[in-house]
């Protein structure tokens, strides 16, 4: 699980934002031990992965993530973007304590993107925390960021990852009314517990974590 992507090699001063050298280290990385990037889709056919599978995913959107997607291109791997729809192209609507306020990739790019192979999912319209609203404002951030994706990107938009990680089991039941057939949290593992798509584990990476 990543979030924001900076220029250069610095270390930055956000800790959940990573440099592109640190991003770039850490895919040769992957891609030198035999790991196989996958898209959300291929956690339904788990009897099919890879045996080193890894999924690589992105957090709200920002634009600075086009230079992580060109890196990935670059060698041929897959990630998967969850975006605030409601702030496409535009500064981030939201503020977290400590956070920088970041633009968000445009309508453009996150096209290039999902043409590349790329995988584009909703992480609500407003980044609102979804145990804080009421059942319906929960149905409307996860339709209209649904509906705005597949309007945006001409294609079905199936995956989902939770603002902040919060969720209840209402929540959930939820994503999977509303037509999401994976989503993510913030919980720390490896992949799958239990067998269930919609409560899938991450490990986040942060400024400040070594290579090994």
């Amino acid at each position: 699980m990543y979030h924001s992507i900076t220029p250069g090699k610095a270390k930055p001063d956000w800790p959940w934002a990573l440099s592109i050298r640190d991003f770039r280290d850490q895919l040769n990385l992957l891609a030198d031990n035999g790991w196989t990037s996958i898209s959300p889709a291929s956690l339904q056919q788990k009897a099919s992965l890879p045996k080193k599978a890894v999924l690589i995913t992105f957090d709200d959107g920002y634009a600075d993530n086009f230079l992580a997607f060109e890196e990935l291109a670059k060698r041929k791997m897959l990630a998967s973007w969850f975006v605030v729809t409601n702030f496409i192209g535009q500064p981030a609507g939201w503020s977290d304590k400590g956070a920088p306020q970041l633009d968000l990739l445009s309508a453009q790019q996150l096209k290039e993107m999902a043409d590349a192979g790329m995988t584009m999912g909703s992480h609500t319209h407003t980044h609102c925390r979804l145990t804080q609203v009421d059942l319906n404002q929960v149905k409307m951030e996860l339709e209209l960021s649904r509906q705005c994706l597949s309007n945006t990107l001409s294609r079905d938009i199936t995956d989902f990852a939770y603002p902040y990680g919060l969720y209840t089991d209402q929540t959930v039941s939820l994503v999977k009314e509303c037509g999401y057939k994976t989503a993510f949290t913030t919980r720390t593992g490896f992949g799958l517990v239990n067998n269930n798509v919609l409560k899938v584990r991450r490990v986040a990476i942060m400024a400040n974590d070594s290579l090994g």
